[in-house]
């Protein structure tokens, strides 16, 4: 990532709007920002913090605690900024939650935090995001690094410089992760941990499903598995034995039982034969009248044609005479109705003179009618137009006039005086800058005493502490020789307490040892002495630390106590102020109120001036349209008195004349329409006559025709009745049937003869079945079969119970085999696959992860290329290297760094090193980290670096060391950006970022040479 555009608007201490365009370094890419504290140095990075992540760079502001106390209300926090990804640009603009002042009205509203992500496409911005969360995830993503991570390798912000050194093995794991790319030996660690995990879990499985099939077989082995099976199949030959008999015995007893039911049966045929025959000699003798009806019936028959074609001809001749006689007299009627229509005709024609009359009047009413509307129209005009005439419309306009001029006075008065309290603001405003600024130098002086007290009573600890320190040096440092000496002393007496008589002196080669040494006092091992000189090297290197601390804390004291008396005399010279600061918020603020209150009273003052106006304007244009309505209302007069003239009183009415037209109407047609019916009337009489004498001609010819078929039909039954042998048509009709009842009696006969047939032949087979046949118990056949029957099921059920253990037996042994074949795999699996999670997932020596092996072998790589640097910067003291220590092996480890002490040869954790020790160790490891990344491909591109103070805390020779090796840096394209208040530093660098503090918030000035 390299900045190329930051702007901040009314961000921290600066209140306006300041550009910072780094592309104007150019080829000058090692930079100092600088200023007085408080200035907003560190103000930049949170800047940049803020845009990319929407938190600062320290990551303790809030961020609607970065809107600068010296802005306008009217100017929004806001910061923008443009950086590259390689080839690629991009732009954020990012706005925090905050109140800005309202629309309308007074007060203000909290506005919601806003960004927008943007990246240069094909020569214009394009939007990536435009959600503030959305925005920071695409960040993270395009940089490869969450907030904490960016401020731990490319922002190293003030007081925090030491986290990339210090970090612990979980907080390193995932920054190196993502500048190397190593995802993919994470997944592998967590493919062999799933893998081993479901090999486990299919071994457990195949264990437990083992377990059920012994439950199921109730057995807890494959010994007592074989005995089961074996007692199973000798249950099951005894149960075929028991069931061979049942099912003899039960064949023998259902022989029995069906002989017996077969006699039974034949005797039980005999006996109903018996009956049913006896039953149909009985019936015969009851058809005998049956018999009889049906002869009757048949000669009924041959005589029902004859007396069916008399019948019809009887009705035929009945309604043939109905409708002569009505036809008569309908004719008769029709010829009255003719009559009757001719007269009315002869009435209505002769009063053709009254409905001439009635046209006349109504043509003359509908004329009348036109000129009735025509003069109400007019009339209409002349209210309508009386109704605008009213004088007191133009009163009340004169009166709206005089209120609104009144008004206009008395807005001039006091938009007047409200420009007159306005007036003062710039002064007002300008005092109380002037106390704000007081106010805080008095902050910053008070804040500056507590610090330099706080410091001196370190100072007091820390030169208590050096004390000690030197008093244990020197004890140690005593101690040692004579320690040593006792050591070299004891050396002999050692040797001697190894001796054996009689076996060869390693010193003198003798095998008499006559006077072995002893010694005088107590003996000093190898361990005590290692242990004091140990103890000594380390008290000189705490009595050398406590040293510097001590430096250090006395120039820190003494710059304190500068900033002390720089910060009284800055009070003591600012100017003083009549008013205290509230009074003067308190004026600023109803001046302010006066400023907006003018504002707002020329508004309406505008406005009332043009209602004035207006009002003037609409009383003229009144006084025009009563002089030519006044002129309309005479012409209107006298058009209505034209048209109403010639109309009669009554009728001047518009619905009078309409009720009379309507009334006209009406009985010119009642007179029409009578007219017509008496026309239509005599038309329909004349057609009626002649069709009524038509049809009584037609119906008279009919009824003589039907009476001789009539007659002619009584002859033919005469003669049927003497052919059947009737005596006459009453014995006739006693013998008819109708045919279904004729039918049914036949049938009936029919039926009994084949039931009464049947029966002689049923008893005949059922006496030759039953002949010799004796009666058998069939209960106690029965009762035999049951029992047997129950035999052989018992038998069945006990030889399928034994067939199904033996059943289940042998699928638990097939189920124990295939179980037992898996096992044997899924062990041979987890012996390769789980050993080798294990060791992948730290179960080893190192405690060492797979992963965390991959990310301490580019470690290693990182911290061999920040040794390079760190060993310039401290004249060859100091290296960094991987810690190989395993402390506490339920954590992981691998990751963590010592610092080797080539003045000591010991290595001990960064942690341990002082503020400026620790200050560059922190910066050689982020170029290193820089170095190593940029050389691998597909890493993250690290082009920039800012280290905000630390300087400080480093000696002449020191700084001029990592001054010349961050200068270096700008050769291989690099950006570094120191943040500094070391006087040494402008000195030493001639491209600056110089941040000024006023009075009215801070400003910046890019210095080129």
């Amino acid at each position: 990532m390299k900045p190329l555009l930051l702007e901040l608007h009314a961000f921290g201490p600066f209140a306006a709007s300041e550009r910072v365009d780094f592309t104007a370094l150019g080829v000058h890419r090692f930079f100092l920002i600088h200023g007085p504290t408080g200035a907003g140095k560190t103000t930049l990075l949170d800047a940049m913090c803020f845009g990319l992540y929407g938190d600062s760079s320290g990551g303790e502001r809030d961020p609607r605690a970065m809107r600068s106390d010296h802005a306008s209300p009217s100017v929004a926090t806001r910061v923008v900024f443009e950086f590259s990804l390689g080839a690629r640009r991009f732009r954020i603009e990012r706005m925090p939650a905050q109140e800005r002042p309202k629309l309308r009205g007074s007060g203000t509203v909290l506005a919601k935090a806003e960004a927008q992500l943007d990246e240069w496409i094909d020569g214009a911005f394009t939007s990536l995001e435009s959600q503030p969360n959305k925005v920071k995830a695409r960040c993270e993503l395009l940089l490869g690094f969450s907030s904490e991570q960016f401020r731990q390798v490319v922002v190293l912000p003030q007081g925090r410089f030491r986290e990339v050194l210090t970090a612990t093995h979980e907080k390193r794991g995932p920054i190196l992760e993502q500048l190397f790319s190593t995802s993919l030996y994470q997944r592998i660690e967590d493919a062999l941990r799933l893998d081993a995990g479901t090999i486990r879990l299919e071994t457990r499985e195949l264990l437990a499903q083992k377990k059920t099939l012994y439950a199921l077989a109730e057995v807890e082995d494959d010994a007592q598995l074989e005995q089961r099976r074996s007692s199973i199949h000798t249950e099951l030959e005894r149960a075929d034995t028991h069931a061979a008999e049942a099912r003899h015995e039960e064949a023998a007893a259902r022989l029995g039982l069906r002989q017996a039911e077969e006699a039974s049966t034949l005797l039980a045929e005999l006996g109903e034969a018996a009956r049913s025959r006896d039953l149909a000699e009985t019936e015969a003798r009851g058809l005998e009248d049956s018999r009889a009806t049906i002869a009757l019936g048949r000669r009924a028959q041959r005589v029902r044609p004859a007396d069916a074609t008399r019948r019809v001809a009887e009705v035929a001749f009945s309604a043939a005479d109905a409708r002569a006689k009505s036809s008569h007299t309908a004719a008769t009627a029709a010829e009255q109705r003719a009559a009757f229509a001719l007269h009315a005709l002869t009435v209505e024609t002769a009063r053709a003179p009254e409905r001439e009359g009635a046209e006349v009047r109504l043509r003359f009413l509908g004329d009348l009618g036109e000129k009735v509307k025509a003069a109400a129209a007019v009339q209409r005009e002349l209210t309508a137009l009386s109704a605008q005439l009213a004088p007191a419309v133009r009163e009340q306009l004169v009166e709206v006039l005089t209120r609104r001029a009144t008004l206009v006075e008395e807005t001039r008065a006091a938009r007047d005086t409200a420009r007159a309290a306005a007036a003062r603001l710039d002064a007002f405003a300008l005092q109380r800058g002037s106390a704000r600024e007081r106010e805080r130098r008095a902050s910053e002086l008070a804040f500056a005493r507590v610090e330099l007290h706080q410091t001196e009573e370190s100072l007091g600890n820390l030169e208590a502490a050096a004390e000690v320190a030197a008093r244990v040096s020197e004890q140690a440092t005593q101690q040692l020789p004579a320690l040593e000496q006792a050591h070299r002393a004891g050396q002999a007496a050692r040797l001697s307490a190894s001796l054996r008589r009689g076996e060869a002196c390693p010193v003198c080669g003798s095998a008499a040892h006559p006077r072995p040494a002893q010694a005088e006092l107590g003996l000093v091992t190898d361990e005590a002495l290692e242990r004091a000189q140990a103890g000594a090297r380390g008290a000189e290197t705490e009595l050398a630390r406590a040293g510097r601390a001590l430096q250090t804390l006395r120039e820190k004291v003494a710059g304190d106590r500068a900033r002390v008396e720089q910060r009284i005399s800055e009070l003591a010279a600012g100017p003083t102020q009549a008013l205290a600061l509230p009074a003067l918020e308190a004026a600023v603020t109803a001046a302010e109120k006066a400023v907006t209150r003018a504002k707002q009273l020329d508004a309406v003052l505008a406005k009332q001036l043009g209602d004035v106006e207006a009002t003037r304007a609409e009383l003229a244009a009144l006084d025009e349209r009563l002089a030519r309505q006044g002129l309309e209302r005479s012409r209107l007069d006298g058009e209505l008195h034209a048209l109403l003239a010639p109309v009669p009183e009554a009728l001047r009415e518009l619905e009078a004349v309409r009720a009379a037209f309507v009334e006209a109407r009406n009985a010119r047609d009642e007179q029409v329409r009578v007219f017509e019916l008496a026309r239509e009337a005599d038309s329909v009489a004349g057609r009626d006559v002649a069709a009524s004498r038509a049809q009584h001609l037609v119906e008279a010819a009919t009824t003589r025709r039907l009476a001789m078929a009539l007659d002619e039909s009584r002859t033919e039954l005469a003669e049927a009745l003497v052919a059947a042998e009737f005596s006459d048509e009453s014995a006739y009709l006693a013998a008819w049937l109708e045919p279904d009842a004729l039918e049914a009696v036949e049938r009936r006969v029919a039926e009994h003869d084949l039931r009464r047939a049947a029966a002689h032949d049923r008893f005949a087979r059922a006496s030759a079945a039953a002949r010799n046949v004796v009666a058998l118990d069939v209960p106690a056949a029965r009762a035999r079969v049951e029992l047997a029957t129950s035999a052989v099921e018992r038998t069945l059920t006990e030889r399928q119970a034994a067939r199904g253990s033996l059943d289940a037996i042998a699928r638990v042994t097939d189920g124990l085999s295939a179980l037992s074949a898996r096992t044997v795999e899924a062990e041979a699996r987890y012996a390769l696959v789980g050993r080798l999670a294990e060791v992948a997932n730290g179960d080893n020596a190192s405690n060492l992860k797979f992963h965390s092996f991959v990310l301490g072998v580019l470690l290693d790589e990182v911290l061999a290329s920040a040794s390079v640097r760190l060993q310039t910067m401290t004249s060859g003291r100091f290296e960094l290297q991987r810690s190989t220590r395993v402390d506490d092996r339920r954590t992981s480890s691998g990751l963590d760094i010592d610092v080797l002490d080539h003045h000591t040869g010991t290595s001990r954790p960064g942690n341990t090193l002082s503020g400026g020790e620790g200050f560059l160790a922190s910066l050689a490891l982020a170029l290193g980290l820089a170095d190593v990344v940029q050389a691998r491909a597909g890493g993250i591109h690290l082009e920039t670096l800012f280290v905000d103070e630390g300087f400080g805390s480093l000696d002449p020779e020191s700084l001029n060391l990592a001054i010349n090796t961050l200068v270096e840096l700008q050769h291989s394209g690099r950006m570094v950006g120191i943040i500094s208040h070391v006087a040494e530093l402008t000195e030493r660098i001639d491209v600056r970022l110089e941040v000024k503090s006023t009075g009215h918030g801070s400003r910046i000035e890019l210095h080129l040479p």
